[in-house]
């Protein structure tokens, strides 16, 4: 079973990112579970508990996940410089990180294609 750790700044993208991962999931045939983080508080609080999370990991004071997805909108900053803003948060860490940034902000990626989901 694959175990996936969500860091998310609200309710909307972990229902969204996890609904996503349940249905790729199923249709690879594997077994994962995902765990939330962080959902209320916004970009700051993703940031906080993400940073806690990866010096914890680096103390050896918690199991790693397979995998992170680390989710937040790009708002006025864009994709890019969200992106290298954890990246730099991230660049010690030791296990695979994909970062859902959705720009300006996640309803737009409902909106886009609202009949997937």
């Amino acid at each position: 079973m694959y175990r996936i750790g969500l860091f998310v700044e609200d309710v909307g993208h972990e229902t969204f990112l996890t609904a996503l991962l349940k249905r790729l999931a199923e249709e690879q045939q594997i077994e994962m579970n995902c765990q939330a983080f962080s959902v209320r508080g916004g970009h700051g609080k993703v940031v906080t508990e993400l940073k806690q999370y990866l010096r914890d990991l680096e103390r050896g004071q918690i199991h790693p996940q397979d995998l992170l997805i680390v989710a937040t909108d790009a708002n006025c900053k864009g994709f890019q410089e969200r992106k290298r803003e954890f990246s730099s948060i991230t660049k010690k860490a030791t296990i695979p990180i994909i970062y859902a940034i959705p720009d300006p902000h996640i309803e737009r990626w409902l909106l886009l294609d609202s009949a997937a989901f």
